[in-house]
């Protein structure tokens, strides 16, 4: 994002975004009023932080806190940059939010697309006809990490792991076992998908099986249809098929839906989480 310069009389010495650190840093010594707590939130030293202070004082010519043993006041000058600053980090906000809801990038894994993305996606381009919808298939580890780096807008995703960047709602609980076509068979081929969440504890149950892999579960789901093999698939791909349940649940698995901290204020964001709480 390119830098700006501000008509304001207050800021028109410094080329600046509200997204440059020093300035991002002085917001939150103001939130906080005090320079140690606001170090702790921004997670560095806060003799790096003071000095970021003294550096942005000296460019502007103008001191920006009061400093005393009960922390931090902003000066007049400070107060009014702040407010300024404030007001211009809304106005971008909106800028940004109008911009983005016009593209949205969806990431999730075949199996998941192929059993909410039929119904979510003409209910989102109804809602929103100028919408420009790209979509991402791959792991649910990958998505997680494209959401998390901004690379796509939002993942539906099962047991996304922790991140402090990451939004994440549960919509819904899934789990993974064993199925075939017939309701009972004797076959010892098992098909599973190398990428399957905790793959490796669950086919263990399974040591006298022949355990052929197959990165795709609608593949496993059709060679289940036309063969007297077991598989194990998501309750979700199986009921498509019409399979039969042969051993009990292996693991439970939650469906997420995962978006940035930065894209809260998107109202296509919103829609879609509404819209998938009451998909069935």
């Amino acid at each position: 994002m390119k830098n700006i310069r501000s008509p304001h009389p207050l800021l028109n010495s410094i080329e600046m975004s509200p997204f440059t650190k020093d300035l991002e840093y002085f917001m939150a010594c103001a939130d906080e009023k005090n320079i140690l707590k606001a170090s702790h939130k921004l997670d560095i030293q806060q003799s790096g932080l003071s000095k970021v202070i003294l550096q942005l004082e000296s460019k502007l010519g103008q001191k920006l806190f009061s400093r005393s043993s009960q922390g931090v006041q902003l000066t007049s000058f400070g107060q009014n940059l702040y407010q300024l600053l404030k007001q211009t980090k809304a106005f971008w906000s909106h800028l940004s939010s109008q911009k983005m809801t016009q593209k949205l990038a969806i990431g999730a894994h075949t199996s998941i697309a192929s059993s909410y993305f039929p119904k979510l996606l003409p209910a989102l381009l109804k809602k929103y006809p100028e919408l420009i919808v790209q979509t991402d298939f791959a792991s649910s580890l990958e998505i997680t990490r494209k959401v998390a780096e901004l690379k796509i807008d939002l993942g539906l995703v099962i047991n996304p792991v922790k991140n402090a960047d990451l939004i994440v709602q549960n919509l819904s609980t899934s789990w993974i076992g064993l199925w075939s076509q017939s309701e009972k068979t004797n076959s010892k081929t098992l098909y599973f998908n190398p990428e399957m969440f905790m793959n490796q504890r669950m086919i263990k149950k399974f040591s006298n099986y022949k355990k052929i892999p197959i990165q795709d579960y609608e593949v496993i789901a059709h060679i289940l249809k036309e063969s007297d093999s077991v598989g194990l698939l998501p309750d979700t791909v199986a009921d498509r098929h019409q399979l039969n349940l042969i051993d009990e649940s292996l693991l439970t698995v939650n469906l997420c839906l995962v978006w940035h901290r930065d894209q809260t204020k998107l109202e296509s964001i919103r829609f879609i989480h509404n819209l998938l709480k009451n998909l069935k």
